[in-house]
Parts: structure tokens; sequence; C-alpha cells
């Protein structure tokens, strides 16, 4: 299978990406990756601004997409807990049976507690980055309706 030019170009500007952050990862400054990639500073400059807005956008991604989904799971999964325990204290006979299954249940029950109670975190942190991609949003609006180039 041929790659075309433009597929060629964009793995070779995916590798020197990948290569700056790992090198960025491991404490080297943008000079410092320059100097070893042998390539000029300001593309590692500009490449580390094109990785931080990726990771901006997959943070985002992952609160707005994934938190409220892994909250939802967890909360499910410690209620499936309480129910499990707190049927084992009914049905237990073994006085240490049903000592092991309270304290787990009340651990759940704190676990819960914990995170119906930071559930407002969550939110905020959702909120948050709407936020952010409002104002991003309008900034961008206003650079193209400012842009004499555009024509839209």
């Amino acid at each position: 299978m041929r790659h075309t030019v433009p597929e060629v170009r964009q793995s070779q500007i995916d590798w020197r990406r990948q290569k700056i952050l790992e090198l960025a990862s491991d404490g080297y400054s943008n000079r410092e990756i320059s100097t070893q990639l042998k390539i000029p500073h300001a593309t590692v400059d500009r490449d580390v601004l094109q990785l931080r807005a990726e990771a901006k956008e997959q943070i985002h991604k992952y609160i707005t997409d994934q938190v409220p989904y892994e909250y939802k799971k967890t909360l499910a999964g410690l209620e499936g807990i309480i129910k499990h325990m707190s049927n084992i204290i009914v049905k237990a006979i073994d006085n240490k049976e049903v000592m092991h299954a309270t304290t787990i249940k009340m651990q759940a029950l704190n676990m819960k507690m914990e995170m119906v109670a930071g559930a407002n975190l969550v939110e905020e942190a959702i909120d948050l980055v709407d936020r952010y991609q409002g104002t991003k949003a309008q900034k961008d609006k206003v650079v193209r309706d400012n842009d004499p180039n555009n024509s839209s």
C-alpha cells in the first residue's frame, strides 16, 4: 500500500511531536529538545503549543464525556455492594461474618457519601471546561470576523 505525500508528511510530524513529548517528559527544555532532534527551536515551540491544545481538548472530552459515566458506574457499584452486604448481614449466622459485612457496608456508605458530597466538584469542572470552550469559541469568532482575508 502506497502512502501519499501528505500522509507521509503527517506521519513525520506525528513522530516528531511524539519525540518532543517524550523528551519534555524527561525534563528537557524546548531549546534542549531542538538541539537533541536537530530541528529549529521555533518548530519545537510550535509543536509544544499544538500538543498543549490537543491535551486541553482531550481533557475537555474526558471531563464532559467520561467522568460523568465513571461517576455513575462507581455509584451503581457502591449501591450493589451496600445491597449485597445488607443481605449478608440479614442472613448471616456467624457474628464475625455480620461484623465483617457491616464494616464493608459502612465503608461503601462512606465512599458513596464522599462521592455525593463531591458531585458539585465534578459539575464545577464540567462548567469550567464549558466556559473555557465558550470563551475560546468567542475569541476565535472575533479573530475570524476581524481577519481581512476571511470572506465569510
